[in-house]
């Protein structure tokens, strides 16, 4: 059996939780496949590792207890619980397992100990070539190329970073709550773009937006025809139209979270790319403002990227500070779903990067803080006074973070509205029923998906017959849903 290339964070810690834990009358090699399934299909770690344990507890002597034990280092490993990880990794009965060479391998990643990863990696290829595993071999390969990469970056691309503040937000809204002044432009989610003609809207948008400060220029993420995830431009006409999406770059891997500087040049953005080390790292890329062309995107390197996902890097050159976010503190809140935290920093006008041979290097790489985030403060010269840019980001306008916003749409003109109260009276019955409209196409998509997946579990003419009739309910809703928004921006375009 192969482990699907996927990085930790990637293939292990999302919001997804099991559906119910493991009943007594499943047998160990169930509850294996199971937590196999749960790992490649981006489960969140606590509950899968709950349902190993018990299983060791119910059957320490099961035949297949070493792979037990190896799913339950590769959970602990996600949850960012390296030493433990490591004990149950190296146990005698795991040890007997050849994928646990591929999980021993990601664990040196996440301790940066880049050397070790590729060791390893090259173990678990080794293995799968024996053994005629061709896609486990190309996993390995891909392991071993992760781990030269650390290596190269941790050895000459270790850029010094002042670190002025962390915060934690949740995954889904962090590029959103956000502070950044006006003339950085705007990050929304994909569905505040709302109808910008028939091309945008066959686009499967997701994620956050950035659009500029005067609204006219779009960069979002989103699938087609079934494609990897993609980047593209879109411009404002004159006649308040939107240019056809433009995709940037030709890469057939996932890329999302945009970012472009105030100069129009400057573009930053999120890549499942082969020239990262792992899940998504932030790229740079410049664009040429005469053809509009973007050059080839660059690895902004360490501390800005790790072996877990590395979302968005913005900078706000009105305050001077910049932040990234990534998700290589395994946090979760209280209820299991997954937080980012977010580094804000101050950028340097000139690259400076660490000696190869600085002490503690690798604490400068990852930039892991503990709970009081104190060790964070090392990367502070004593000599500077940073209370007036704190002070500048505290004064930037909250703008829609007092209120939860209710939805987020933008009208042709370019204005945001997130509260029924920002609208005209005449527009907001139509904004109510276009929500309305979007909650019924949202529920049928969801009962849609679960038909699909029981299809593929269990596929049958009955099962066929319903999933026809709902995707004609969903073609439906969604021709209403298009509809009402018409009405909405034909009433915002009257005023």
């Amino acid at each position: 059996m192969s482990i699907a290339k996927l990085s930790i964070a990637a293939a292990l810690l999302s919001a997804t939780t099991l559906s119910a834990q493991v009943q007594q009358s499943q047998t160990p090699e169930e509850v294996a496949a199971t937590a196999q399934a749960q790992i490649e299909s981006h489960a969140s770690p606590a509950p899968t590792l709950n349902m190993l344990k018990e299983c060791i507890d119910a059957y320490p002597k099961a035949p297949n207890i070493g792979k037990l034990y190896m799913l339950s280092g590769a959970c602990m490993l996600a949850s960012g619980n390296y030493d433990e990880a490591e004990e149950y990794l190296r146990m005698p009965q795991a040890a007997k397992i050849s994928e646990t060479t591929y999980w021993l391998g990601e664990l040196a990643m996440a301790r940066y100990d880049f050397a070790t990863a590729r060791k390893e990696f090259q173990k678990y290829k080794d293995s799968c070539k024996k053994r005629g595993d061709e896609a486990g071999a190309e996993t390995g390969a891909d392991g071993i190329r992760r781990a030269a990469l650390g290596e190269d970056m941790i050895s000459g691309r270790v850029e010094k970073i002042e670190i002025i503040d962390v915060a934690t937000l949740p995954f889904e809204k962090f590029a959103c709550l956000m502070r950044m002044s006006a003339p950085s432009g705007q990050l929304v989610d994909a569905s505040a773009l709302g109808n910008m003609g028939d091309t945008w809207n066959s686009i499967n948008l997701d994620g956050p937006v950035y659009i500029s400060e005067d609204g006219n220029v779009v960069y979002a993420a989103g699938t087609a025809d079934d494609t990897a995830k993609r980047l593209y431009e879109g411009f404002r006409l004159t006649d308040g139209t939107w240019s056809d999406p433009r995709p940037l770059f030709d890469d057939d891997v996932d890329a999302s979270y945009p970012f472009m500087l105030s100069d129009g040049c400057t573009f930053y953005f999120a890549s499942r790319s082969e020239d990262g080390l792992g899940g998504y790292d932030i790229f740079r890329s410049n664009r040429d403002n005469d053809d509009g062309t973007f050059q080839n995107p660059v690895n902004m390197g360490m501390p800005y990227n790790s072996p877990a996902d590395d979302y968005m890097l913005a900078i706000d050159e009105e305050t001077g500070y910049g932040w990234w976010a990534t998700d290589r503190n395994h946090l979760l809140d209280a209820d299991g779903q997954k937080l980012v935290s977010i580094y804000m920093f101050i950028p340097a006008e000139t690259r400076v990067n660490y000696d190869a041979d600085t002490e503690d290097l690798e604490f400068f790489a990852s930039l892991h803080f503990d709970d009081a985030q104190e060790s964070l403060k090392r990367t502070l010269r004593e000599d500077k006074d940073y209370s007036q840019i704190l002070e500048a980001i505290s004064n930037i306008p909250e703008n829609r973070k007092k209120l939860q916003p209710q939805f987020t749409y933008i009208a042709p003109s370019g204005s945001i509205y997130t509260r029924y109260s920002e609208l005209p009276e005449s527009a907001r019955p139509l904004m109510q029923r276009y929500q309305a409209a979007s909650a019924r196409l949202a529920k049928e998509a969801r009962t849609l998906d679960s038909l699909y997946e029981e299809y593929r579990e269990n596929g049958t003419s009955s099962l066929k017959a319903r999933i026809a009739s709902a995707e004609i309910e969903v073609e439906q809703l969604r021709k209403a849903v298009l509809k009402e928004l018409a009405a909405v921006d034909e009433s915002l375009n009257n005023l």
